[in-house]
């Protein structure tokens, strides 16, 4: 969670492989992915994993240059997704820190597994948006989520804003390259629809699906696409 009113529920990951991704994937969620198509657009995958979180998989024609997001997980015990990863799992890095394992998806993305034992589910950690310029992104996404970031530097002079805590954070990292195509495609939801569209300036648009039907979409400076969904039952959702 990032805040009481928007959550990020879900990312949008797009790769020329599929096939070795959702496997990666299957492996670390222990969840199915299912084929899905909506309207006219293209076939992918998608799955849903803890509590209300999503995670879906697109095509492309290329890999996204340099390999981005880097994405972490909460998982309740490394060991039980060790078996499902197989050849993933075993060029993966044990860090120095306790619970904490670093491995690459199959188009090169960092993923990193950190054990919480008293957690019941997988679910997202954080994502890192990495990117030439966040001084640039950090007006559009304090606006957007409503809340002032965390600041953190680093030894390598690199610096993030973090917007969230425990749960489902954002952070915004600088980096000497951007991903191409921006990526990922953030997923989020709100029951406030109509006071986000207005602050951002955004149109509101309708589709078919019954449990999305309200949304805005938006861009970041970066060119990365935004969608963010209306959730009516909002409480119901979060228990």
């Amino acid at each position: 969670m990032v805040t009481e009113n928007i959550r990020l529920t879900g990312m949008v990951l797009h790769s020329p492989n599929l096939e070795r991704l959702t496997s990666f994937y299957q492996g670390i969620l222990g969840a199915e992915f299912k084929q899905e198509q909506h309207g006219q657009g293209p076939l992918h995958y998608s799955c849903g994993y803890g509590k209300n979180e999503l995670l879906e998989l697109y095509p492309s024609e290329a890999k996204v240059n340099p390999p981005s997001p880097s994405i972490l997980f909460f998982v309740p015990s490394i060991e039980s997704i060790k078996t499902r990863m197989g050849p993933y799992f075993e060029r993966a890095t044990v860090l120095r820190m306790k619970g904490m394992v670093e491995c690459f998806d199959s188009d090169g993305r960092k993923v990193y597994l950190h054990e919480k034992k008293n957690e019941k589910y997988i679910s997202l950690e954080e994502v890192v948006l990495n990117s030439l310029d966040i001084e640039r992104l950090k007006p559009f996404y304090r606006s957007l989520l409503g809340i002032e970031p965390a600041t953190y530097g680093y030894s390598d002079h690199s610096k993030s804003y973090v917007f969230g805590h425990h749960k489902a954070k954002i952070k915004l990292h600088s980096s000497k390259t951007t991903g191409t195509p921006p990526s990922p495609t953030l997923l989020l939801s709100t029951p406030q629809l109509d006071k986000i569209a207005m602050s951002m300036k955004a149109e509101i648009k309708e589709s078919n699906e019954p449990e999305q039907k309200r949304y805005v979409r938006l861009s970041d400076q970066d060119g990365r696409k935004i969608f963010i969904y209306e959730q009516k039952s909002w409480w119901q959702k979060l228990f």
